[in-house]
């Protein structure tokens, strides 16, 4: 609680503890599949909270002068298609190790070019109409890629609440399964543009609210370390703190919203418009109702329903 929108004005308190330690350990990393196991160990070292930098070579890629993309020796042949399998054109690059090296723009869907040998690293295409994609491509084992592109489409994007229009404050995030987002915010926008694909939808719907948490003083109290030679045996003592919590007003609500996880067909999407229904809860006039709309929001879910332009 407390990081969701509508609740991160309650505040939080803690109390600090400043403990200064050396800590040293192996660890056994283990990458298997069905018929191969790949195992080694490191060692794990914090010398006085700090963990032990590591020492790189000349070749270290933290190492702000080496540049990865001075050693193009991979051939590669990238080959960009729509979902109709038309050839289409756009702009590739190869990331490696979080370096990026740009190939270029391709002619008639196709591009020749080199990269770096690179292990698991990742084409990112970005074309006009299509929403940008990121391929897992191996230079060091592959020398050819075929990209399909999906179609990126603007869609009128309309949000009913308890069976009402809404015309209040709203937040819809598209999260693809890919790791790209889309946010669209009621009133302020009227469409979004997002592609075919696999999404986790989440809705808030906000109202207006009264809800006032009042100043509060709390005492915490915690055993601490006794000083001197009685800590050093392992004594402790109680020590209390007072915490203040200042008065705040929460002026918006969550009101309503869903979860949902859907795959958006690209024929869905040309049609142009998209309804998201959710339901509505409570009004909260106390803390314990808001912490419920939040409960009731996990288990809500979103209807989609796609309309003609």
């Amino acid at each position: 609680m407390g990081n969701q929108q509508g609740l991160g004005a309650m505040g939080f308190c803690y109390v600090p503890y400043h403990f200064v330690y050396d800590v040293s350990f192996p660890a056994l990393i283990q990458i298997y599949d069905e018929d191969e196991l790949f195992q080694f160990p490191v060692a794990i070292i914090i010398d006085n909270n700090v963990p032990r930098e590591a020492v790189f070579s000349e070749l270290s890629l933290e190492e702000e002068d080496f540049d990865l993309c001075q050693y193009p020796t991979q051939a590669v042949d990238v080959n960009l298609f729509d979902v109709n399998l038309d050839r289409a054109d756009g702009d590739v690059s190869y990331e490696c190790f979080n370096q990026k090296c740009r190939l270029g723009e391709t002619r008639n869907g196709r591009i020749v070019g080199s990269v770096p040998a690179c292990v698991n690293g990742f084409l990112h295409v970005r074309a006009e109409g299509f929403a940008d994609k990121k391929q897992l491509f191996s230079s060091n084992s592959e020398g050819f890629a075929d990209v399909v592109l999906d179609r990126a489409r603007q869609v009128e994007v309309e949000l009913v609440v308890g069976g009402i229009d809404f015309s209040g404050t709203a937040v819809a995030s598209f999260v693809r399964d890919d790791s790209e987002s889309y946010t669209f915010a009621f009133p302020q926008s009227d469409s979004l543009t997002i592609s075919e694909g696999s999404y986790s939808v989440l809705v808030y719907a906000y109202g207006n609210s009264t809800l006032v948490i009042p100043a509060t003083t709390k005492t915490q109290c915690s055993e601490i370390p006794r000083g001197g030679l009685l800590g050093f045996f392992g004594g402790t003592e109680e020590k209390c703190f007072d915490i203040n919590i200042p008065e705040t007003k929460i002026e918006s609500a969550l009101i309503g919203g869903g979860n949902a996880k859907v795959y958006i067909l690209d024929s869905e999407l040309e049609r142009g418009g998209l309804r998201l229904n959710v339901e509505r809860f409570p009004t909260p006039n106390s803390l314990d109702e808001l912490s419920q709309n939040f409960e009731l929001f996990d288990t809500k879910n979103i209807d989609f329903e796609f309309y003609d332009v």
